[in-house]
């Protein structure tokens, strides 16, 4: 996609907005794209970091309804954060990697990160199970764990059955969280 091809149809989403404010979005986004081209970007490059049109057009609403008056604002932010990477890399000449390596590199963090969210997950999933089975068994059995104190008080059927559906909650969700990391790692190594 060229910048012409981006702008129309950024132009096409913002239709609904008055003339002024479409003028005003469409003047920001062709600033960034001066910026971009200044520091040797080509269009592709700008558009990828920029976001789709519709991305674009999707900070200016908040689950189909017009943000409370500030959606230009939160437009602009979105595209002064993309103008800020490439005037700090424009400061020191394109960084030390390509944008293609720089998001291999980034597509290995996601995979270390995923990678550690997935043992993290399970792991903990896990630890709580055997908490709360151990805990379970310990107060039915009026365990005394020092001869001389009084044993533990027995809970009753409804204390446990709660304490076991929150204990096997946890370690659902913490289950949980392991297998999306499991997903995640895999679209990311599949990159």
């Amino acid at each position: 996609m060229k910048r012409e091809q981006y702008t129309g149809l950024l132009k096409a989403y913002l239709e609904k907005e008055s003339r002024a404010n479409m003028d005003y979005v469409l003047a920001d986004c062709n600033a960034y794209f001066d910026v971009a081209e200044e520091q040797g970007f080509t269009d592709e490059e700008i558009i990828e970091s920029l976001g789709s049109p519709k991305a674009v057009y999707e900070v200016c609403y908040r689950e189909g309804k017009m943000a409370s008056g500030s959606y230009l604002t939160q437009v602009k932010l979105a595209l002064n954060r993309g103008r800020q990477l490439l005037e700090k890399t424009g400061a020191q000449g394109r960084m030390a990697g390509s944008p293609r390596e720089d998001r291999a590199g980034m597509g290995k963090m996601r995979q270390i990160l995923c990678n550690i969210g997935v043992y993290a997950g399970y792991i903990m999933a896990a630890l709580v199970m055997v908490a709360t089975l151990t805990i379970l068994y310990l107060s039915a059995i009026q365990f005394q764990p020092i001869a001389e104190l009084t044993p533990l008080p027995v809970l009753s059927p409804i204390t446990r059955g709660l304490f076991a559906g929150v204990g096997i909650t946890f370690s659902v969700t913490f289950a949980e969280i392991g297998r999306h990391c499991d997903i995640l790692y895999n679209k990311y190594r599949g990159l």
